[in-house]
Parts: C-alpha cells; sequence; structure tokens
C-alpha cells in the first residue's frame, strides 16, 4: 500500500507494513514474538533524484506476556499530510479485529492502536483458501481530510470447521 501527496510543495510517499518484532518494537537479533504494523514517509527528489525517510513510526505492543500482533495494514493520507492506518490485531485473549492508529503531520497521534470492532470468534489459518486482508483498505474521503477504513473480523462461526469473517467500516478523523 503506498499513497503520494505533495505537501507544502514538496512530494512526499507513504508507504506501510507488517514486521516482526520483539517487546522493544525491533527485530535487532532478539528473537520477533510479535508482529507490528510500521509505516514510512519518505520524500521524494527530482533534481538530483533522490529519496530519504523523513519520518516512521512502528505500532507495537510492549507487553512482556501475550502481546496483541497487529498486522496488513493499509494507509490513506489527507491533504494536510495527516496519515491512519487500518489494520487487523488479535492476541492470546482477542479474536482477530478491527483497528485503527493515526498520526497527524505535526508529529502528534494516540498512544495505542485504536480498537473499532472487537473479533467474535477463532479463526483457523490451515488451508490455501485463506486470504485474510484482501477485503480491508482505508482511504480518504471526498473532503480531503477525514477517513475511511473497511477492516475484515473475524465473525461467528455458523458451522463447525468453517471460517466466519466479517467486515466493519469507521469514519476517522484526524487525531
Amino acid at each position: 500500500m503506498a499513497a503520494v501527496r505533495t505537501i507544502s510543495g514538496t512530494q512526499y510517499l507513504w508507504t506501510c507494513h507488517h514486521v516482526g518484532v520483539n517487546s522493544s518494537g525491533n527485530n535487532d537479533g532478539s528473537p520477533a514474538d510479535r508482529t507490528a504494523v510500521e509505516w514510512f514517509k519518505i520524500q521524494m527528489q527530482s533534481t538530483p533524484p533522490s529519496a530519504s525517510i523523513v519520518s516512521n513510526n512502528r505500532i507495537y505492543d510492549s507487553a512482556a506476556t501475550s502481546p496483541k500482533f497487529y498486522y496488513y495494514p493499509s494507509l490513506a493520507v489527507n491533504q494536510n499530510g495527516d496519515v491512519a492506518l487500518g489494520f487487523s490485531g488479535s492476541g492470546v485473549n482477542d479474536y482477530i479485529g478491527a483497528y485503527y492508529f493515526g498520526t497527524l503531520n505535526g508529529g502528534s497521534s494516540p498512544t495505542a492502536p485504536i480498537r473499532f470492532y472487537a473479533g467474535k470468534d477463532w479463526y483457523s489459518g490451515n488451508g490455501s483458501d485463506i486470504r485474510w486482508g484482501d477485503y480491508s483498505n482505508t482511504s480518504l474521503d471526498s473532503d480531503g481530510l477525514k477517513f475511511w477504513s473497511l477492516q475484515e473480523y473475524a465473525e461467528t462461526r455458523y458451522a463447525t470447521g468453517i471460517n466466519a469473517w466479517g467486515t466493519r467500516f469507521v469514519a476517522i478523523t484526524p487525531f
């Protein structure tokens, strides 16, 4: 997922992914025991051609035991340079639910991811037809400021052994 915007005459590219991390939020050689979502803001320059990371953020759970896992992020950027990410999250005591997080262009953000819909049942990752994240997206509203995030969550099973999922959306105003 990527978005390109020109803010105050400078062109930027934002992108995101999920990554394995430890309780310190890094993957510096310590074993990764959870996943985080991470975004990058990259400044693009045409003369001379160059690109440099000007800011980034990793959203992870620092709990010593039973951490949450965050994965399959999508992002959008508004006309002010504020960024919103939507993603899935789960943990030992939490079924897969729908989350979002954001950062204002000036740098302020919530202290933790915001779960806007809790998962209802377990979802099995076994099988060849598992394609979690295909029906998730974060996009910009036509007003140029507000965001919409559509995320999957684990729904109540309707039959034994059958995975069930649903989608929920949320309107996100800059933080």
